[in-house]
C-alpha cells in the first residue's frame, strides 16, 4: 500500500514538472529572457551570457525586472553590451573605439533616465558599480582604462537632440518615454533645423 502511494506521488510529480512552461520567453519584440546565471557567474570577470545577446545574463535580468519602459530597457542594454566589449576586448584600437561608444551609449543612457546633465550622475555611477560588482571586474575594467588615449572622445552637442543621436537601437513609443522634456525649455540650445528634426522624431 504504502509503495502504491509513493509510485502515485512521484507520478504526480512528474506530470506537474512536465506541463510546466519550458517555452522561450521573450521581452521587447525578439529579446529572448535568459535563464538565471549560475552563482559561479558572479565571481568571474565576464559573468554568463546564455542567450548570446552580448549582456551579461545577471545584469539582463535585473534590467528586464527594473524597469517598464522598453526605450529604457534597450538603452540600459545597449550600454551593458558596449561595456561588456569594451570588458572583453584585447587589441588596443578596439579598446579605444569601445571606450567611445561606452560614452555614446552611457549619454543614450542618461536621457533615458532622466540624467542628462552630465556623464557623472549618481544613477550612472550606481550602474557602473553594478557592471563592476566583483573585484576581478573593476581590477580588468582598471587595465582597460590605462589603454585608452586621453583626450579621444569629443563631446560635441549637449541638446537633447545630439544625446539621441548617440543612441544605438530603435525607438518605441518615443512621445510617451520623453514626455517630461515637452515642456517651454526642450529647445533651448537648439538651432531651428535641429527643432524641426526633433519635433519630426517626436511626431509633434
Amino acid at each position: 500500500m504504502v509503495f502504491k502511494y509513493v509510485k502515485f506521488f512521484i507520478v504526480l510529480t512528474f506530470i506537474s514538472c512536465s506541463s510546466k512552461d519550458t517555452s522561450p520567453q521573450y521581452i521587447d519584440g525578439d529579446d529572448l529572457i535568459p535563464p538565471s546565471p549560475s552563482i559561479k557567474s558572479y565571481f568571474t570577470i565576464h559573468g554568463e551570457d546564455v542567450d548570446k545577446d552580448g549582456v551579461r545574463d545577471d545584469i539582463e535580468l535585473y534590467i528586464n525586472k527594473t524597469f517598464n519602459d522598453s526605450n529604457v530597457r534597450k538603452a540600459f542594454k545597449s550600454d551593458a553590451k558596449t561595456f561588456g566589449s569594451f570588458m572583453k576586448s584585447t587589441d588596443t584600437e578596439e579598446i579605444n573605439k569601445l571606450f567611445v561608444e561606452a560614452i555614446d551609449t552611457t549619454i543614450c543612457l542618461g536621457v533615458f533616465t532622466h540624467t542628462v546633465e552630465n556623464y557623472g550622475t549618481s544613477k550612472i555611477l550606481e550602474w557602473r558599480e553594478r557592471l563592476l560588482n566583483n573585484r576581478w571586474r573593476m581590477k580588468n575594467y582598471e587595465k582597460q582604462g590605462k589603454i585608452v588615449r586621453a583626450g579621444i572622445y569629443s563631446w560635441g552637442g549637449s541638446g537633447i537632440l545630439s544625446k539621441l543621436k548617440r543612441c544605438r537601437f530603435k525607438f518605441t513609443d518615443l512621445h510617451i518615454t520623453l514626455q517630461p522634456y515637452l515642456n517651454s525649455d526642450y529647445k533651448y540650445g537648439m538651432s531651428n533645423d535641429e527643432i524641426r528634426e526633433f519635433e519630426s522624431l517626436m511626431k509633434i
